[in-house]
């Protein structure tokens, strides 16, 4: 396997991370083992989590990675977007290099919305089941999740922002001062807050979402030609590799 990217994601990539903030690492690799590019063995992540040293790693393998992108997987287009590296590959620099037509406007548009209804629902307890045991904790604490009301007020953010300014803020500290405080804040004094507001702020950014997307001056639509070229030169030389190995 080779990794092509690496950093570190989550919340301290966004700049919102507190005191007891997990590290998430996230990745893209090759597989360099013939079974595992077209064999039998082929697989299209890798999921380790380490609870006890808060370490969260998840790795997408190229090809997966390009067809989550192509469905505008936040995970993906933040990964794109990302400028801060603790490991970079001239294959994952091809990528970015192409980043404009491997993106799909309506498809984000989409995939913003569902993740920020999605989040709603969390916020206020409708839906538990996927919450951990410390956001559960922190609804029945203060009647709301935090961190998915900061995680929705930032994606609705990041998406404004794109189809205004064609720019996704990774770190919406960074990029966006006051919404990224604020994003910060409710996760850091989540007392100061009331669940009420928080849905009103939400479905205010929602419909701003929706009027960038309608005046968004570029249209981006996901070019597959692209997206197999770059599979072709990242995967070809292994591959030819392979071949003049097993000759000998």
């Amino acid at each position: 396997m080779k990794v092509i990217s690496k950093y570190i994601a989550g919340s301290i990539s966004y700049g919102t991370n507190g005191p007891d903030s997990d590290q998430d690492i996230r990745y893209c690799f090759l597989n360099t083992d013939i079974s595992k590019i077209i064999g039998t063995d082929r697989f299209e992540h890798l999921d380790k989590i380490n609870p006890e040293k808060k370490e969260d790693n998840f790795g997408f393998e190229l090809v997966s990675y390009l067809k989550l992108l192509r469905k505008s997987n936040t995970q993906c287009v933040e990964m794109l977007w990302n400028d801060k590296w603790l490991e970079i590959a001239p294959e994952f620099k091809l990528i970015q290099d192409n980043g404009r037509v491997l993106i799909d406007s309506e498809a984000m548009f989409k995939c913003l919305r569902g993740y920020s209804a999605g989040e709603k629902h969390k916020i206020t307890g409708i839906t538990t089941g996927k919450l951990g045991e410390k956001r559960k904790l922190m609804l029945e604490k203060f009647g709301y999740s935090p961190a998915n009301a900061s995680h929705a007020i930032r994606l609705l953010r990041s998406g404004i922002l794109f189809f205004r300014y064609d720019d996704y803020p990774v770190n919406i500290v960074e990029k966006d001062k006051d919404y990224g405080y604020l994003c910060k804040d409710i996760k850091l004094n989540p007392q100061n807050y009331q669940v009420d507001e928080l849905i009103k702020l939400i479905e205010q950014l929602d419909k701003q979402l929706e009027i960038s997307f309608e005046k968004r001056e570029v249209n981006y639509t996901f070019d597959n030609e692209v997206a197999n070229d770059i599979i072709y030169q990242c995967y070809m030389p292994i591959l030819k590799n392979y071949e003049k190995e097993t000759r000998i």
